[in-house]
């Protein structure tokens, strides 16, 4: 194409290629190494320590001035490499100025098909609710990706029959229980529009409010136990009265006792066995 833009080197990248840097490394290293051999094993005593601290220096003088060439080598090298990147990214910078401009206007255009596209699922959801529109919101069913280019209306009008019907078959569903707490179900398959949910919710009702009826006729159970004991006390009859001793000092007191039944008979039996006298006093 005849405004096709494209980067032309003038030279082939072989030929931009920087040859290698070619110095009598073997040389140099071999000298270090003879150099280094009168170091090995040296041990300085406190009176070499200035001799030890001038070799430290020398031989960190020359690693210094080893580097330093690489480093002004290194810059050498690199600085056709930082002219061509700083170059190509001032072109980029021109180019992302007139994209951002053009891509400004993509979003803006998307967003107005997005917002149009959303307008018509809402007007299809609206015209197919019906009695479900105070129980179903379009927030609560709307997706995201709806919006995306790639899926059709067609597709998501049938996304929303569906939905429709799994609510029809939900209901009958719920109905089909005939449980006292309907009502309870369907309202929280509204929320979830989950039916495995909303079953699994009634079974724990049902659960809750058998249990709560076990409770209240235990509850009824013990009290009409007391209520047997209370209406129907041990017997009044007065225990045989042993002779007293004239000695002994006898004495009165009237007291209360609750207790169950066989308790009763066997506080009875041990009044009697033990000679007490006792009288059951009936409450008015």
């Amino acid at each position: 194409m005849a405004n096709e833009l494209q980067l032309v080197l003038e030279k082939d990248i072989e030929e931009l290629t920087p040859k290698a840097i070619t110095w009598n490394n073997e040389e140099v290293m071999a000298k270090v190494k003879a150099r280094l051999q009168n170091y090995e094993g040296l041990i300085y005593t406190d009176d070499q320590i200035c001799d030890a601290k001038k070799d430290r220096a020398r031989l960190n003088a020359f690693a210094t001035d080893l580097n330093n060439v690489r480093i002004r080598i290194g810059k050498i090298y690199e600085e056709p490499l930082f002219q061509f990147k700083k170059q190509i990214d001032e072109v980029i910078g021109v180019i992302k100025n007139v994209s951002g401009k053009i891509d400004e206007q993509v979003k803006a255009y998307e967003t107005t098909k997005a917002q149009e596209k959303e307008r018509k699922i809402k007007e299809y959801f609206d015209s197919v609710i019906g009695d479900y529109a105070k129980f179903i919101s379009f927030d609560k069913i709307f997706q995201p990706k709806w919006l995306n280019t790639t899926v059709k209306l067609d597709t998501i009008c049938k996304d929303i029959d569906a939905l429709i019907q799994n609510a029809n078959n939900a209901l009958i569903a719920i109905e089909a229980l005939n449980s006292p707490d309907e009502d309870l179900v369907k309202a929280y398959y509204f929320r979830s529009l989950d039916l495995s949910a909303a079953l699994t919710e009634a079974a724990r009702l049902k659960r809750d409010r058998e249990e709560a009826a076990r409770l209240k006729e235990l509850r009824e159970q013990q009290k009409k136990a007391a209520e047997a004991v209370k209406v129907a006390p041990v017997s009044p009859t007065v225990a045989p009265e042993a002779p007293k001793d004239p000695t002994v000092e006898y004495l009165t007191i009237k007291f209360s006792v609750t207790a169950t039944r066989e308790d009763f008979y066997k506080l009875k039996a041990f009044l009697i066995e033990n000679g007490i006298k006792y009288q059951a006093i009936r409450e008015d």
